[in-house]
Protein backbone atom coordinates (compact mmCIF):
# COMPACT_ATOMS: atom_id res chain seq x y z
CA UNK A 1 0.00 0.00 0.00
CA UNK A 2 1.41 3.79 -1.22
CA UNK A 3 0.32 6.30 0.83
CA UNK A 4 0.93 10.17 0.86
CA UNK A 5 0.11 12.84 3.37
CA UNK A 6 -0.39 16.47 3.40
CA UNK A 7 -2.18 18.99 5.44
CA UNK A 8 -4.00 22.36 5.30
CA UNK A 9 -5.63 25.01 7.24
CA UNK A 10 -7.44 28.03 6.23
CA UNK A 11 -7.87 31.55 7.36
CA UNK A 12 -10.73 34.24 6.44
CA UNK A 13 -10.27 37.75 4.98
CA UNK A 14 -13.42 40.19 5.32
CA UNK A 15 -14.07 43.01 3.20
CA UNK A 16 -11.57 45.86 5.13
CA UNK A 17 -8.92 43.67 4.96
CA UNK A 18 -9.19 42.02 8.81
CA UNK A 19 -7.06 38.70 9.03
CA UNK A 20 -8.96 36.19 10.76
CA UNK A 21 -6.74 33.27 13.11
CA UNK A 22 -5.48 29.75 11.11
CA UNK A 23 -8.26 26.90 11.52
CA UNK A 24 -7.50 23.73 13.21
CA UNK A 25 -4.54 22.03 11.38
CA UNK A 26 -6.16 19.34 8.89
CA UNK A 27 -4.60 16.07 7.35
CA UNK A 28 -5.33 14.36 4.22
CA UNK A 29 -4.14 10.89 3.62
CA UNK A 30 -4.39 9.25 0.36
CA UNK A 31 -3.83 5.84 0.09
CA UNK A 32 -3.54 3.44 -3.04
CA UNK A 33 -2.84 0.03 -2.99
CA UNK A 34 0.02 -1.70 -4.51
CA UNK A 35 0.33 -2.28 -8.46
CA UNK A 36 -2.48 0.56 -8.89
CA UNK A 37 -2.10 3.22 -11.07
CA UNK A 38 0.55 5.94 -11.24
CA UNK A 39 -0.05 9.11 -9.89
CA UNK A 40 -1.17 11.92 -12.07
CA UNK A 41 1.33 12.79 -14.55
CA UNK A 42 3.48 10.56 -12.52
CA UNK A 43 5.27 7.35 -13.92
CA UNK A 44 7.15 4.10 -12.02
CA UNK A 45 9.14 4.02 -15.31
CA UNK A 46 12.05 5.43 -16.88
CA UNK A 47 11.00 5.38 -20.50
CA UNK A 48 7.23 7.49 -19.59
CA UNK A 49 4.53 7.17 -22.42
CA UNK A 50 3.70 10.95 -23.37
CA UNK A 51 0.15 11.29 -24.61
CA UNK A 52 -1.36 13.96 -26.10
CA UNK A 53 -4.66 15.12 -28.51
CA UNK A 54 -4.29 14.10 -32.24
CA UNK A 55 -3.86 16.86 -34.97
CA UNK A 56 -5.26 15.90 -38.59
CA UNK A 57 -2.34 17.89 -40.58
CA UNK A 58 0.97 16.17 -39.58
CA UNK A 59 3.41 14.01 -41.13
CA UNK A 60 5.44 14.06 -38.08
CA UNK A 61 5.63 15.48 -34.76
CA UNK A 62 9.08 16.51 -32.60
CA UNK A 63 8.81 15.76 -29.48
CA UNK A 64 10.86 17.62 -26.86
CA UNK A 65 11.75 16.53 -22.79
CA UNK A 66 13.30 18.88 -20.84
CA UNK A 67 14.16 19.54 -16.79
CA UNK A 68 13.21 23.25 -17.39
CA UNK A 69 10.00 24.65 -18.55
CA UNK A 70 11.83 26.97 -21.15
CA UNK A 71 13.94 24.19 -22.53
CA UNK A 72 17.02 25.57 -21.69
CA UNK A 73 18.74 21.83 -21.94
CA UNK A 74 17.05 18.82 -24.03
CA UNK A 75 17.61 15.98 -22.37
CA UNK A 76 15.41 13.70 -25.41
CA UNK A 77 13.94 14.48 -28.72
CA UNK A 78 12.40 13.18 -30.98
CA UNK A 79 11.38 14.60 -34.94
CA UNK A 80 10.33 11.11 -36.51
CA UNK A 81 7.10 10.24 -34.45
CA UNK A 82 4.34 9.69 -37.22
CA UNK A 83 1.63 12.11 -37.73
CA UNK A 84 -1.77 11.66 -38.60
CA UNK A 85 -4.04 10.18 -35.74
CA UNK A 86 -0.89 9.21 -33.77
CA UNK A 87 -1.47 10.37 -30.11
CA UNK A 88 1.78 8.95 -28.37
CA UNK A 89 5.26 8.29 -27.81
CA UNK A 90 7.65 6.74 -25.52
CA UNK A 91 10.57 8.53 -24.13
CA UNK A 92 13.44 6.12 -25.50
CA UNK A 93 16.07 6.76 -23.14
CA UNK A 94 15.97 6.50 -19.37
CA UNK A 95 15.53 9.08 -17.61
CA UNK A 96 16.54 9.29 -13.89
CA UNK A 97 13.88 10.07 -11.25
CA UNK A 98 12.53 13.75 -10.98
CA UNK A 99 10.55 16.31 -12.53
CA UNK A 100 10.76 16.84 -16.50
CA UNK A 101 8.78 19.37 -18.90
CA UNK A 102 7.65 18.15 -22.36
CA UNK A 103 6.03 19.89 -25.70
CA UNK A 104 5.16 18.63 -29.27
CA UNK A 105 4.80 20.47 -32.31
CA UNK A 106 3.70 19.15 -36.19
CA UNK A 107 5.55 19.22 -39.20
CA UNK A 108 3.16 19.74 -42.50
CA UNK A 109 3.93 17.26 -44.88
CA UNK A 110 7.31 18.09 -47.47
CA UNK A 111 4.23 18.98 -49.74
CA UNK A 112 3.60 21.87 -48.40
CA UNK A 113 6.95 23.04 -47.35
CA UNK A 114 7.75 21.13 -44.33
CA UNK A 115 7.05 23.67 -42.02
CA UNK A 116 7.05 23.21 -38.45
CA UNK A 117 3.91 24.20 -36.56
CA UNK A 118 3.69 26.51 -33.19
CA UNK A 119 4.90 24.18 -29.95
CA UNK A 120 2.11 22.91 -27.57
CA UNK A 121 1.58 24.20 -24.07
CA UNK A 122 4.22 22.81 -22.03
CA UNK A 123 3.35 19.71 -19.62
CA UNK A 124 5.03 18.28 -16.80
CA UNK A 125 5.29 14.74 -15.42
CA UNK A 126 7.97 12.77 -13.01
CA UNK A 127 9.62 10.08 -13.24
CA UNK A 128 8.92 7.92 -9.98
CA UNK A 129 11.00 4.87 -10.25
CA UNK A 130 11.42 2.93 -6.76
Amino acid sequence: MSCAKSSWDVRAIDAAGNIGPYSTQRIVKITSPVGAAPSLWGYPDNTPLLTWTPLTWPATYTLEVSRDATFTTVVWRSTTIPGGSNSQASVEVSLPNGAYYWRIRGQHPTSSGGTLGPWSAVNSFAVEVP
